[in-house]
């Protein structure tokens, strides 16, 4: 959608109209982004599987607290959610050198991140 520019008069009423500048939808997703988000298959995996495990951890120990009970695997988890989150916001900045690089560590850290958590079901508290 395109804005005019100007000052419009009619009937004796000023109409301020916004500068000439792109206004995108609210749907609308830059194709830089969506190209690097279709570039990386296994992300949508970690958003279904993470959130899944934390709600099914929620249920399990409604009791206690998961980092009272397994301090290390949680803790593990919360550092390997972190190394995720930069490797894959940095991975999605335009004109990285370090594409190949980030893409690996966001994936082992998901994967890790992931299976901490699936950690907690298997050990006994």
């Amino acid at each position: 959608m395109v804005v005019a520019r100007g000052i419009r008069r009619r009937r004796g009423r000023e109409y301020h109209i916004l500068p000439l500048q792109y206004v995108p939808d609210a749907h609308h997703i830059p194709p830089r982004t969506h190209h690097k988000i279709s570039s990386i298959p296994w992300h949508a995996g970690f958003v279904f599987l993470i959130p899944t495990l934390l709600v099914i951890l929620q249920v399990h120990s409604q009791g206690s607290s998961p980092l009272r009970t397994h301090p290390l695997n949680m803790w593990i988890f919360i550092i390997c959610c972190f190394f995720y989150c930069f490797a894959l916001g940095f991975y999605m900045k335009p004109q990285n050198s370090y594409q190949k690089l980030l893409a690996k560590v966001a994936f082992i850290s998901g994967s890790l991140a992931s299976a901490a958590l699936m950690s907690v079901f298997v050990v006994a508290p």
